[in-house]
């Protein structure tokens, strides 16, 4: 409704329009006006407006009618906003358009029309408006609405439910439709009959009398059997039409005569028309017009069930059956009748069997209709190639049966009929009439390539084709026509395949190709073989789908087919015999000449040209000049041998030629050279230097350059640069000079080197620019060459200096020469040093397997893991024990500072790493230390710098993990150990020998190693890890200790007091500094002793110690002053009785014992807890108060427990002499005791007592607090210069720390005069960077900082200052040290050092 609107008023303001610009001519008219008024102009602007408005009206109710139709379901389009939308739309556009022509002023008043508008002429403005108003909406509309014809007809083909059909008919009323008529009950109904014809009869309608009545049962079957004999009437008016014209029609009236008969249903009661359809077919026995042949349109009378539908209009081309016409089986009167059984339906199914019967054989133009119905139907391939496979056809009616079945691929090429083709191809004139998309989409067949035309054609089964003239001739043009379709590999099996068979027909038969000539002026009158072709200066070519018949030109061959095979256009014989050439004409003459036959020459007959010998060429020898017959390469211009000022070179017979003229590049084309090939310009450069050398060697000249080199450089770019990158000449030609002489007097700050003067050719790859003592260098004179014709070096592979690898392989093949002197062997190394600025992993690792370092005063040559270096500013560790020598054992060589720093690149150290030193030691240590024993002192000295070496090794035991070097390690000697020995004066000696791990023992009882001369490893706990790493084992594991107290046993003063002292401090004795339990603590026996601990005094306690088993007494001065006893859940202490005071360490170690298993490493603690005083103890943080009130409570429970008695003492000395042994391995264990002597550090060896007298019962530390007195302080200034040259000597002969790795070892810290502290083992590593020279070492655990770092910087720089200025000592020996804790640094006078972890 809103379009419909829309449209009435875009006419009513059309028609406005219309009717506003007639009244303005009606009185313009009247009035005899020739002018227009002022609303002209705006009349014609609403009109083109309104205009467009109207057409785009009509295309939107198109628009919208489609929509309803085709897609009713979409209700968006049909909606009133959508309307409203593309209304506004089409107004807007209707409105914007006519501004083009409206402000350009185009439109202008029109006196003979009375009317404004824009002329009627050819311009964009009436193009533009036509296309707008017109063309747009028009084209559009008509388009739409015939799309919904179509739709509407198809679906009058389908079964399509009444309302939809209503409404598609509503939409479209233009729609023609086959002719319906009406039931007619006296009066016309809205009930259609669904057939072109009107029925009326006594039917009963409903009350309406608008419908037949099919409620009630009895009207129902009065109003059915009418309708059935309305069905009936109709169908004898159908067979009365059938009958009464017998004759044959065309389709077109065969169509006419059943347009009466369409079935349509019947609306709105579809039963209607089915009722007189069950009438019109209840006789089926019906006729129907049909096509009995294929050649004959015309249609006859055949019964239905005998005829079948054609599905397709090519059906009737190629089915021979009875068959209806596709425009007739498209009706709707068929449909019913296929619908019904009637008919037949012509299926895929039906097609293969009539085309599989051996009757059924096809001529040319059904087979043609049966590809086009392929090609048009919805038939799958599979089908297709069925029916191609049993498809037999005639090309005409006498030529033979083709089965489609064999053939693979068609002609492209229109190969003439006189060529034989294969079997499996189609011809070109049955191709002919098919498109490629048919030939390959439908029939299945590719197109034959041109490789493999060429294959078949030049197969050697088919060459007796070219012995036929016709045929020889047709496949030549055949090849002629495709010439630019060849590819390079197809063209040349053509070229050598027709070039050894004698194809070409000439004057004098058959010829292969090189011996034919192509007809020409110059060789017409010459007895030649001369081609008889028809050949055409045309390219004779044939498109790909040309499959035109055979004309004139079929049979034409192009020249330059002809040339491109071989075929010859020219003769130099007969040129030059009909040029009549005398010898007195010059090149002058005949050059120019061959040029304008160029034109005419083959590729072959140039090439002919380029071999033959027919140039002149001239040359000047010792005898004079010469001239011959030359091929033309073998000539060069003239101009090369002037300027190369080689008068021998072979040269064209014409001085003056130029370079510029065409002459010159026709001879250049020929072969003639403008420049001499490379190997020949370097023989000639060859030749120069030695005539020079000779020269200079006699007249003592200055050498110059061959000009043949300045001629390469000069034109190397041109003419030599493409041919150098591909060639790899060995020639010597560059001038040089040999490197440089070192010999045993250079000197090096004056630079006295010896060169030889004499120059020498080399190879490019064997020069460098810089000076050097390895390499050839290039003579000044070659550099300047160079640089005067801006010649890239780089070309010539020339670079500045050689690359390492390059000048070690020089160095390697010159050692013997160059490394004869400690200074020329440095000047070599600082030269590599030099070269080699990067570190490289391959070359490192390469030179690493390689002798090429020698040793000072030796000519043996070392690995770089084999020697170290010493350099002025590093002390080493021979210094800190009076530069004795360690060649042998670790070989140190010093090349300067440039020398040193090559060889640490390549990876020699200062120090050997973990491994090297591990591997040193087991294999130099045997050598070492031979022929060294009858001197005692240099023995001894070899012995203390191979315990630095072990000290060094046990600090790095961490990176001993190769499975090769710790197999050596465990079971090869190398384990420096000494055994105590008394001398002739009873004085102790240690002889030191070098065993394997297992040899030595870690001396954890002096005691027993003293009495059984045990070998034992040096006292040092770092060593002890290492050697027990790899096999040592404590001494104490095959020792056995039995302390037994066999003598009188008695309580006294000093007993108790020890006893009150022990249980006074017993919370504090086995706890760490965080207050928490020792490791190992066995807590069931430190409650033993603080329930049951007894301390007693006994007469005689003896002491046995077993080793392997050898059972020794100790003496009294070598053994323990007490021992504790563990018996019956008692505890007692037993002290001896001699001991005039009582030692707090041999204490510490029985309750250690006891309490700890065998971890010693608290016994220190223990012992210092023990002496302590109170005021002490509170310092360090100790509660007193707890201590006073236990001591309280200690003293209390001792007041109330009886003393021994005589008769106790006697039974405990009847006990002890009876079996009462107290073995120190006897002490009860828990489970969480240690079992490892790792830790163990107590020596069991007994201190000297210094003699104190006192009385019998000596009072405890605790005791004597009050009785402190402070010692006098000494006077320094009594020996200050005495002490000041000690401690200078020590600090010159300090330890420097130069490897990156530093163990400081365990030490004893002396708190006050009474206590210390145990330091343990210290990991530390050096920092990669030095501070002012001076090194820092950072423990394991520290994480660096900045902070840090600028705080060890400035630190140094004190320090540094003041050894200079202040202490006058070596800067060498300062270090700096950083620890967690802080404070474990000790520092000794060995080096001034200083630890900065609170800065």
């Amino acid at each position: 409704m809103m379009l419909s609107a829309n449209s009435c008023f875009t006419v009513l303001l059309f028609g406005i329009n219309l009717l506003s610009v007639c009244v303005f001519t009606f009185q313009n008219d009247l009035k005899q006006i020739e002018y227009e008024d002022s609303l002209c102009i705006f009349r014609a602007y609403f009109g083109y407006s309104a205009c467009a408005m109207m057409n785009y009206s009509f295309l939107l109710q198109a628009l919208n009618r489609y929509i309803i139709v085709i897609y009713p379901h979409r209700l968006f389009w049909q909606s009133i906003r959508s309307q409203i939308f593309l209304i506004c739309i089409t107004w807007m556009f209707s409105s914007v358009y006519p501004l083009e022509f409206l402000l350009s002023g185009e439109i202008v008043y029109d006196r003979n029309n009375q009317i404004c508008q824009i002329p009627f002429q050819l311009s964009f403005s009436i193009n533009y408006m036509g296309f707008c108003v017109y063309v747009i909406p028009v084209l559009t509309t008509i388009f739409i609405y015939f799309k919904l014809v179509r739709y509407v007809k198809q679906m009058n083909k389908r079964v399509i439910p009444a309302n939809i059909l209503l409404r598609a008919h509503r939409e479209l009323k233009m729609e023609k439709t086959t002719p319906a008529g009406y039931i007619f009950i006296g009066l016309g109904t809205q009930q259609s009959t669904g057939i072109g014809m009107h029925v009326f009869s006594h039917f009963i309608p409903t009350i309406e009398r608008e419908n037949l009545d099919f409620q009630d049962p009895y009207i129902s079957q009065w109003n059915r059997e009418l309708l059935l004999s309305a069905g009936q009437i109709a169908r004898y008016v159908y067979d009365q039409f059938i009958i009464n014209n017998t004759s044959i029609i065309t389709k077109q009236e065969a169509l006419l005569s059943i347009s009466s008969f369409q079935f349509q249903p019947s609306v709105p009661n579809n039963k209607i028309g089915d009722t007189i359809q069950s009438g019109f077919f209840d006789d089926t026995k019906l006729f129907v017009r049909v096509l009995k042949s294929t050649d004959n349109p015309g249609l006859h009378i055949f019964l239905s069930k005998n005829s079948y539908l054609s599905s397709s209009e090519h059906m009737d081309s190629f089915l021979r059956v009875p068959l209806i016409p596709f425009e007739l089986s498209q009706t709707h009167f068929f449909t019913i009748l296929q619908e019904r059984g009637l008919i037949n339906n012509a299926d895929y199914q039906f097609i293969e069997q009539k085309l599989s019967e051996s009757s059924s054989i096809l001529i040319l133009n059904e087979f043609i209709q049966l590809v086009h119905y392929l090609s048009t139907s919805k038939i799958t391939n599979e089908w297709s190639q069925r029916i191609l496979s049993v498809v037999r056809f005639r090309e005409t009616i006498r030529s033979d049966i083709i089965i489609m079945k064999n053939f693979k691929f068609y002609d492209p090429f229109n190969v003439p009929s006189v060529l034989k083709l294969p079997q499996s191809i189609l011809s070109a004139s049955i191709a002919v009439h098919f498109s490629g998309e048919e030939l390959q989409s439908r029939l299945y067949l590719t197109p034959w390539s041109l490789t493999e035309l060429i294959d078949y054609y030049l197969h050697a089964d088919q060459r007796y084709i070219f012995l036929l003239p016709k045929a020889n001739v047709q496949l030549l043009s055949l090849f002629s026509k495709q010439l630019y379709q060849f590819q390079e590999l197809e063209w040349n099996k053509i070229q050598l395949t027709l070039s050894g068979i004698k194809c070409i027909q000439t004057t004098r038969g058959m010829k292969i190709p090189s011996e034919s000539y192509i007809p020409s002026k110059t060789l017409s009158s010459y007895d030649i073989p001369i081609i008889k072709f028809n050949t055409t200066e045309e390219d004779v070519n044939d498109s790909e789908n040309n499959y035109s018949s055979h004309n004139s030109l079929d049979a034409f061959i192009s020249i330059e087919f002809l040339k491109r095979l071989g075929c010859r256009t020219f003769h130099l014989g007969s040129f030059v015999e009909s040029q009549s050439l005398s010898s007195n004409e010059t090149m002058e003459i005949l050059i120019p000449k061959l040029m304008q036959e160029r034109k005419n020459m083959t590729d072959a007959d140039f090439s002919a040209l380029k071999q033959k010998r027919w140039l002149q060429g001239t040359a000047h020898d010792s005898t004079g000049k010469t001239n011959r017959q030359c091929v033309p390469q073998e000539l060069y211009f003239p101009s090369v041998a002037i300027e190369l000022n080689w008068p021998t070179l072979l040269v064209i017979d014409w001085p003056d030629i130029k370079s510029t003229s065409q002459q010159y590049l026709f001879l250049k084309q020929l072969g003639v050279r403008e420049v001499p090939d490379l190997s020949l310009l370097i023989d000639r450069i060859s030749q120069e230097h030695n005539a020079k050398s000779s020269n200079e060697k006699k007249n003592q000249h200055k050498y110059q350059l061959p000009k043949a080199l300045s001629y390469f450089i000069k034109y190397f770019q041109q003419h030599y640069s493409s041919l150098w990158t591909t060639t790899h000449t060995n020639q010597l030609f560059l001038p040089s000079r040999s490197p440089t002489t070192i010999t045993n007097d250079d000197d090096a700050d004056n630079n006295n080197n010896h060169r030889n003067n004499q120059v020498i050719l080399s190879k490019a790859d064997q020069l460098f620019q810089d000076d050097s003592p390895l390499c050839n260098t290039l003579l000044p004179q070659v550099m300047e060459l160079f640089s005067k014709y801006s010649f890239d070096i780089a070309r010539f592979n020339i670079k500045k200096s050689p690359s390492i690898d390059t000048a070690f392989g020089l160095f390697m093949e010159r050692k013997n020469e160059l490394l004869f002197t400690i200074e020329s062997t440095r000047k070599i190394f600082a030269y590599l040093n030099q070269v080699y600025e990067w570190n490289e992993k391959r070359f490192n690792e390469y030179v690493s397997r390689i002798d090429f370092i020698p040793l000072q005063g030796s000519t043996i040559l070392k690995k770089p893991c084999e020697v170290f270096i010493r350099s002025d500013n590093m002390i080493s560790v021979e210094s800190s024990i009076n530069n004795v020598d360690t060649s042998g054992l670790i070989d140190y060589v010093d090349f300067g500072e440039e020398g040193n720093s090559f060889l640490k690149k390549v990876g020699v150290c200062c120090w050997p790493s973990a491994s090297v030193l591990a591997q040193l030691l087991l294999d130099r240590q045997a050598n070492y230390f031979r022929n060294s024993n009858q001197n005692i002192e240099m023995h001894s000295k070899k012995m203390d710098i191979y315990l630095t070496c072990l000290q060094k090794l046990a600090g790095s035991v961490t990176e001993l993990n190769e499975p090769a070097l710790v197999r050596r390690l465990q079971t090869e000697p190398w384990c420096l150990g000494y055994e105590l020995s008394e001398d002739k004066n009873d004085s102790k000696m240690k002889l030191f020998r070098i065993v394997s791990p297992q040899d030595v023992y870690l001396n954890d009882n002096n005691v027993c190693a003293v009495i059984f001369h045990v070998l034992c490893a040096p006292d040092d706990r770092t060593l002890s890890n290492l050697y027990k790493k790899f096999g040592s084992n404590y001494l104490s594991k095959y020792v056995t200790i039995n302390s037994d107290p066999i003598g009188v046993t008695k309580r006294t003063g000093r007993g108790d007091d020890l006893q009150i002292l022990i249980l006074e401090r017993l919370d504090i004795l086995f706890i760490d500094k965080r207050r928490k339990a020792l490791p190992n603590l066995n807590n069931y026996n430190v409650e033993l002793i603080r329930k049951t601990l007894v301390v007693c005094e006994n007469t005689n306690i003896r002491h046995q110690i077993t080793f392997k088993g050898n059972i020794v007494t100790l003496q009294p001065i070598d053994s323990s002053s007490c021992v504790l006893v563990h018996k019956q859940d008692k505890v007692t202490l037993y002290l001896r009785e001699d001991e005039v005071a009582i030692d707090l360490m041999d204490v510490a170690v029985e309750l250690s014992r006891f309490t700890l298993g065998k971890n010693h490493e608290f016994v220190y603690t223990i012992k210092d807890l023990l002496s302590a005083t109170l005021r002490q103890l509170e310092q360090r943080g100790v509660r007193i108060d707890l201590l006073k009130k236990n001591k309280q409570q200690t003293e209390k429970l001792m007041m109330n427990t009886p003393k021994i008695s005589d008769q106790d003492e006697q039974n405990t000395n009847k006990m002890t002499d009876n079996s009462c042994t107290k073995s120190t391995n006897a002490i009860p264990q828990t489970k969480d005791a240690s079992k490892d002597p790792k830790s163990s550090v107590i020596k069991e060896e007994r201190r000297p007592k210094s003699p104190v007298k006192t009385s019998k019962q000596q009072p405890l530390a605790s005791n004597v607090e009050c009785n402190y007195k402070p010692k006098k302080i000494p006077d320094f200034s009594v020996d200050k210069q005495k002490k000041e040259k000690k401690v200078l000597k020590t600090i010159k002969n300090g330890q420097p720390y130069i490897s990156s790795n530093y163990t400081y070892p365990e030490y004893k810290k002396e708190e006050t005069n009474i206590v210390w502290q145990l330091i343990p083992t210290i990991q530390m590593k050096r920092y990669k960077d030095a501070f002012h020279s001076i090194p820092l070492f950072l423990s394991e655990n520290v994480n660096e900082s900045k902070i840090m770092m600028d705080e060890a910087k400035q630190l140094a720089w004190i320090l540094i200052n003041l050894a200079r200025h202040v202490f006058e000592i070596p800067t060498e020996t300062i270090h700096l040290y950083q620890d967690v804790d802080g404070g474990k640094v000790k520092n000794e006078f060995l080096n001034i050092s200083h630890n900065f972890n609170f800065l």
